[in-house]
């Protein structure tokens, strides 16, 4: 479990209404702390909690295809340990542009470059993505393009062994998709009401 769950299944309740460029999350912890299963929680609000996830596996431009392809729909990327200084600073540019980089043809003209975005982009990784960059140098500015979390089991409350565990993320593999159409039901109920509401909230923030 972790003392994170509910940050992060509510933040991705709402990362398909922010009005700024995209927020990358990263998730850090040690193993067993339970962020691959607040990640499938959080997929399963919009979709299949284990077929939206993204991997450390996929290539960059298929880890921005992910993205483009969901839209404004919050992603998740698991497992992303490993990665240098340069590799997490490059991702985390690129996804607060809100667009892969552009490139060209062979015969040098410019490729379609349709893709956008606007969401929440959560990975979880075991080592904090911001020491690594700190370690390495890196500017204020890289460094403030990740929200960092650091996962720890809830107080007084006992670790899943992997059959529990098992057993209650089980249950999500026949119960997806529910939330996020009832979130889409009541903002389209009245859209210019949560507009405005929505406005309110991050001019306060």
């Amino acid at each position: 479990l972790l003392s994170t769950w509910g940050f992060a299944t509510d933040d991705d309740n709402g990362g398909s209404s922010i009005p700024f460029a995209s927020v990358v999350v990263s998730l850090f912890g040690g193993s067993g702390d339970g962020k691959t299963g607040v990640q499938k929680v959080a997929n399963s609000i919009w979709g299949h909690p284990t077929e939206m996830l993204g991997l450390k596996a996929d290539t960059p431009l298929a880890r921005f295809q992910h993205i483009g392809t969901y839209n404004n729909i919050p992603v998740q990327f698991d497992e992303m340990s490993g990665m240098d200084a340069d590799e997490i600073s490059n991702f985390a540019y690129q996804c607060t542009q809100g667009r892969p980089k552009n490139a060209s043809t062979a015969d040098g003209t410019k490729r379609k470059n349709e893709l956008r975005w606007n969401t929440v982009i959560t990975l979880s990784t075991n080592t904090s993505q911001i020491a690594i960059l700190r370690d390495r140098g890196a500017s204020e500015a890289q460094i403030r393009r990740i929200f960092e979390l650091k996962t720890a089991p809830l107080a007084g409350v006992s670790k899943y062994n992997a059959a529990e565990a098992d057993e209650l993320l089980g249950n999500l593999r026949n119960h997806y998709g529910v939330v996020g159409h009832e979130i889409a039901r009541v903002f389209m109920e009245d859209p210019i009401y949560h507009a405005d509401a929505l406005s309110k909230l991050y001019g306060d923030l």
